[in-house]
Parts: structure tokens; sequence; C-alpha cells
């Protein structure tokens, strides 16, 4: 019978120290890319979605079908995964559009979050008889959703590229330190290596 001890752990999570790297790298990749090409970034990730939405789809059609006798309501699990499917092939179908659509539905969130959020915190404020930062606080998110508002109304593309920029400089901030994380396990997987090295050497002198 095999023990599961904290080195046993530590070694197999150092020796994926790749899978780490291989993220980080990916991520700076789509990151510049965002910079770069944004509208490109956009119609690759909904591409990737409705890729994933047919594949899911299928899946479910054929997981219902196949135990169809031991589960009840399979028949909606069909139907979901048919409309997954459908779904996934007009993404497919008009990539661009659906971009455009994706892209303008988190806008819209993010404006209507702020100005709720805003309008909540302040009513909270009052209600608990908390002035001063928590007042403060909900009046700038309501302002901040105002000229998310206004700039989504005006200029969709502006807004939406910028949206693109912000990701892209995350993704290339959070892949660097991915990268660097991942360099660390690595080699303090080879300062393990090297000690347990060193420690058998000096229980075995032979």
């Amino acid at each position: 019978m095999s023990t599961v001890t904290a080195p046993n752990i530590r070694s197999a999570v150092q020796s994926l120290w790749w899978l780490v790297l291989l993220r980080g790298i990916l991520l700076v990749v789509l990151g510049v890319l965002a910079l770069v090409q944004p509208a490109v970034t956009v119609v690759s990730l909904v591409l990737y979605l409705g890729i994933y939405a047919v594949f899911d789809g299928v899946v479910l059609v054929v997981t219902a079908i196949v135990s169809r006798g031991e589960r009840r309501g399979w028949g909606w699990i069909v139907v979901q995964g048919v409309i997954s499917v459908l779904a996934g092939l007009l993404v497919l179908t008009v990539p661009g559009f659906t971009a455009a659509a994706v892209v303008l539905t988190i806008l819209w969130f993010v404006v209507i979050s702020a100005i709720v959020g805003g309008v909540l915190e302040i009513v909270a404020a009052l209600a608990h008889r908390r002035g001063g930062w928590a007042i403060i606080s909900g009046v700038l998110d309501i302002l901040l959703g105002l000229v998310l508002m206004t700039a989504v109304v005006l200029s969709p593309t502006a807004t939406a590229l910028t949206l693109v920029w912000i990701f892209g400089i995350y993704a290339i901030v959070f892949g660097v330190v991915l990268v660097i994380a991942a360099i660390r396990i690595r080699q303090g997987g080879e300062a393990l290596d090297l000690a347990a090295e060193a420690a058998q050497a000096a229980a075995d002198p032979h």
C-alpha cells in the first residue's frame, strides 16, 4: 500500500512545471495578439466558444441517448445538446456578428452592474447610517457606469477595443507571472533532487 506524503505531493506538482510555463506563454501570446490585432482576438475567442458549444452539445446528446434507460428526463438533455450544437453552428457561421454581440453584452453588463451596485451601496450605507467613504464609493460606481454607458452609446467600437486592450495587458502581466512561477517551480525541483542525491550518498558511502 503506497503512502501519499508531502514530499511526494510536492514532487508531483513540481513535475508539472511545464504546464504552468505553457499556460503563461499562451497567455502572453494571446495578450500580444489582443494589443496588436484586437478584432482578430475577439473573433478567435468566439470561434473557440462555437467549437466548444458544438462539441459539448454532441457529448450531451450521445450521453443522454446511451444512458436513457437509467436516467429520467434524458429527452430534455437531448434538447439541451441540440440547442448547444445549433448555437455553436450559428457562432461558427457568423463569427463577426457574434463577436460584436458578445462584446456589447459584456459592456452593457459592466455598465448595469456599476450603476446598480453603486445605488445599492448608497442605500446600504444610508440604511446602516454609514456615511463618508461608503457613499462616495457608491457615487463613484454610478459615475463610472454613466461614463461607460455614454462611451458605449457614442462609440461602441472604441469602447470595445479598449476592453480588449485591457484584457491584453492583463493577459501579458498574468502570463509573465506564470512563466516566472514555472521557472521557480523547476528550480525548486532541481534543488530538491540535488538534496535527495546528497542525502542518499551520505547514507550509502559505498
